[in-house]
This record gives C-alpha cells, structure tokens and sequence, in this order.
C-alpha cells in the first residue's frame, strides 16, 4: 500500500486491502457461507440503487429507506443479553430516541424535498414539451408563410414590381400581423 503524503494510507490503498482480505477470508473452508447469506438476505433492502438521472425514483429510495426505528428491539434469545439490553437502553435510550427522531425527520423532509424537485422537473419538462410543440407548429406556418411571400414576389421579379415596394408582397408583409 501507497502512503499518503502526509503519512496516512489513503483511502481507496485502506478499500483495495479489504476488499483483498474479504476474499481471502470468503476463500477460506471455515467461512461461515450460511450466515453470511442470511445476512445479506436480510439487509438487502439496503443496498437498492436508484437508476442514475431518476429523481423520483431516488426520492422513493429516500422515502423507503428514512423508515429508522426510532426504539431498538429488547429481545434476544438469552436472559443475560436481554437484561443487558435493558441495561444499556435505560442508561442511554433517551438520548439514542432522540437522536433516531431527528435522523428520521431528516430523512423525511429530504424525501418530501426530493418528491417535490421530482414533480416539478416532471412538470417542466412535460410543458416544454408542449412548448417546442407550439414553436414547431409555429414555425411550420411561418415556413409556409414565407414559401407563399417568396413565391409573389417570384411573379413579380419579371416586371420588376416586387423589388419597388408596389407588388402584393410588399403590401402583404406590411399589413399582415401574426397570425
């Protein structure tokens, strides 16, 4: 491993080692497989990504994942883990409630906030859709419009008559407005 420059490991030389260790260890005949596969099982949830560019679907992610358990769970399989469980959320569970409560509301509230940008892109995105719609049907008839004036003052370039300001194209783009 590479130190850093301050002497340090840096952190992707501290990730390359225990991804090494990991598989060495997974590698290894001892390795508990069962368990470990019921563990991830159970935590998968956990690792669900959101595809790259979907805000709603990253919201919804946010929403399914803010969900902590504000009180832990007491139980377990021995009275000794039990009462020691007791123990410790007694001595420092009002302070962890608290501390769950306000990462919970967090979670929340970013959620809401994501949703929110989620609809909003949605929807400005759908009325730009009807906006270039609108200008491309606009300019369709603006295309039309000119082919048409062109086409007037292509009768009149013979005589000369478009060019002076006296031939229809000349009156007709002055007094036509938009239609």
């Amino acid at each position: 491993m590479e130190p850093a420059p301050d002497g340090a490991l840096s952190p992707a030389a501290v990730v390359d080692e225990i991804v090494v260790e990991a598989r060495a260890r997974e590698a290894a005949p001892d390795f508990p497989r069962e368990a470990i596969e019921a563990v991830r099982a159970a935590t998968s949830w956990m690792a669900a990504e959101a595809t790259p560019g979907d805000v709603r679907q990253a919201a919804q992610l946010v929403v399914h994942q803010a969900g902590v358990a504000v009180e832990p769970q007491l139980w377990s399989p021995g009275p000794l883990r039990r009462l020691v469980k007791q123990v410790v959320h007694r001595l420092i569970g009002w302070y962890v409630r608290v501390l769950a409560q306000q990462v919970k509301t967090l979670g929340e509230a970013t959620a809401r906030l994501g949703l929110a940008v989620a609809e909003r892109t949605e929807r400005l995105q759908s009325e730009a859709a009807a906006d270039r719609v609108a200008v491309s049907s606009r300019l369709d008839g603006l295309s039309d419009r000119l082919a048409r004036l062109e086409a007037l003052v292509g009768d009149g370039d013979g005589a000369g008559e478009g060019r002076a300001g006296n031939g229809p194209a000349a009156g007709d783009a002055a007094t036509s407005g938009p239609r």
